[in-house]
């Protein structure tokens, strides 16, 4: 039999935080047809609550012990805390499922009943507060949360939600909604991969000063290879940074949102990627080079058409690099540091090219 960690597809090691994440995805996704209170009659439902119940709650520490000394001869029996779990508290979870799976409604009518049998329940009252609170029914939620405070004084989270609603009122701040789980897991998430991030910028960073550094080694054609080299791998480096700590989202988003019919293969997500080849072609094709090589890297689903292009603008550039050394005129900066007119033409041809294929079909 599967133990819990492997039936929500989690590691020991899971935060309670990533256990109520991912337990969230399986009921917003779980027989969406179904009420809240028809799903607590399914059998494999009741499997996940066991387990959520169990890795979320004072059983974990036991059921962890139990994984870690059993043996094939003595296997673990995992708990089944739903079947003793006391009315009222079967009652709020109900509740949180049907909040989780964004039925307010429902929510709404099972705290309510659940608040008639027990008004001092304080969880339920803070609840029903973040339900109203969420549709905008402010005044109500306030309600709640008053009568949160009265069950129970003694939990400042309560008071401290209270207050801040009724600041939000007054116009003194904007209300902010609770945040969810996967919120939370985002943010570690953001969090971890900003420290991750700031690391590889240090290498990048550190790889482009000691480009910078290298003598300027002229070898064929002229062309400082050292420092080329060099330099490209410290913009591959530190673009590599920003794509992991997804800070080029937001430029991604931008561009979507004005090309959701421009894309390679039908793909919109090609039309960003395009548009960024283009302005670091125009900049530099040892930079454009070295985006090429980060997007292929971080996207699964990419495509070898802008590889194609970018050769054949590349072997383009080089011509015309050539042609303008042989007739002794300026081109180190066309073919290392910008001018790639070549580069520039054929992204813009491709970018265009899309845009028309879309637009006929």
């Amino acid at each position: 039999m599967k133990t819990y960690y492997a039936l929500l597809g989690l590691t020991p090691k899971a935060s309670a935080t990533e256990v109520e994440a991912t337990f969230r995805r399986v009921v917003a996704r779980y027989r969406t047809t179904v009420t809240v209170e028809d799903l607590f009659t399914d059998t494999r439902f009741e499997t996940y609550l066991n387990a959520y119940l169990t890795l979320h709650g004072p059983l974990r520490a036991d059921y962890d012990a139990g994984l870690a000394a059993e043996t094939p001869e003595t296997p673990v029996t995992p708990p089944e805390p739903l079947r003793t779990l006391p009315a009222p508290a079967r009652r709020l979870l109900m509740a949180h499922i049907a909040y989780w799976r964004r039925e307010q409604v429902e929510a709404i009518h099972l705290l309510r009943g659940l608040l008639e049998k027990e008004p001092a329940l304080a969880e339920g009252w803070a609840l029903l507060g973040e339900v109203f609170f969420t549709i905008d029914r402010v005044g109500e939620g306030i309600g709640a949360y008053a009568k949160a405070v009265a069950a129970d004084p003694d939990t400042p989270r309560y008071a401290a939600r209270l207050q801040h609603a009724h600041d939000a009122v007054e116009g003194k701040v904007a209300l902010q909604i609770a945040r969810s789980p996967e919120e939370e897991l985002a943010r570690e998430e953001r969090l971890h991969r900003a420290g991750v991030m700031a690391g590889i910028l240090l290498v990048g960073v550190g790889l482009l000063v000691w480009a910078f550094r290298l003598p300027r080694e002229l070898l064929a054609l002229g062309v400082p290879w050292k420092t080329v080299g060099g330099q490209t791998a410290g913009v591959a480096v530190v673009m590599f940074a920003l794509a992991y700590g997804r800070q080029l989202a937001g430029f991604e988003k931008t561009m979507l949102g004005s090309a959701m019919a421009a894309s390679d293969r039908g793909r919109a997500r090609s039309y960003p990627y395009g548009l960024l080849l283009l302005v670091t072609s125009a900049t530099s094709l040892w930079l454009g080079f070295a985006a090429l090589l980060v997007l292929a890297l971080v996207d699964e689903e990419w495509s070898w058409s802008p590889f194609i292009l970018f050769a054949v603008s590349a072997l383009g550039t080089a011509g015309l690099a050539f042609l303008l050394h042989a007739g002794g005129a300026p081109w180190l900066g066309t073919a290392v540091f910008g001018g790639n007119t070549v580069v520039i033409a054929g992204m813009l041809g491709w970018w265009m090219g899309s845009m028309g294929r879309m637009a006929m079909e």
